[in-house]
């Protein structure tokens, strides 16, 4: 039995590499029901935006060596591409791929998954967001392991996860 295709999975070829501007691009165009990218760009709807990760007091060499070690440490991740100060790009052993710009105050992220998928069309819960659960994993794991925190920390407390039952 063969698994079901997805209507969109066959254009499903997302381009890599920083955008002429200098930044980490958008994510690719997923068919309505899909998911399969996160990104802490602003412009992208709320199921696929996190915030840029803070890393602290390091400056941005600092951040790069130290998320570029984290990433060479993680189990069945391999380095793709790297500029040598600002830009990372990694694939993982299912075939997601993350992309890092590092600036002076903060990581932008990318994570784009080797093949969308359905999103599903709900969740019950906490901090639940519908679709791209994966890659949200990935870089809320990466940002534990490094000790770091999003650039919207401060706001946590407000996030207050409220289950509503529908009678």
């Amino acid at each position: 039995c063969a698994a079901p295709s997805l209507a969109g999975a066959a254009e499903w070829a997302p381009t890599f590499g920083l955008a002429p501007s200098g930044a980490l691009r958008a994510c690719p165009s997923l068919a309505p029901g899909e998911s399969g990218c996160v990104s802490s760009n602003p412009k992208e709807p709320p199921s696929q935006l996190l915030a840029p990760l803070r890393h602290g007091s390091l400056d941005r060499e600092g951040a790069y060596r130290r998320l570029r070690s984290q990433l060479l440490a993680s189990d069945g991740v391999a380095l793709v591409d790297e500029d040598g100060g600002a830009y990372l790009r990694a694939r993982y052993a299912d075939g997601d791929d993350a992309e890092y710009r590092v600036t002076d105050d903060a990581v932008s992220f990318r994570v784009v998954a080797s093949r969308p998928s359905k999103a599903p069309p709900f969740c019950a819960q906490r901090d639940c967001v519908n679709g791209n659960a994966a890659q949200r994993r990935r870089v809320l794991q990466l940002r534990d392991e490094l000790g770091w925190s999003s650039l919207d920390a401060e706001y946590e407390a407000e996030k207050r996860w409220v289950p509503i039952f529908l009678h």
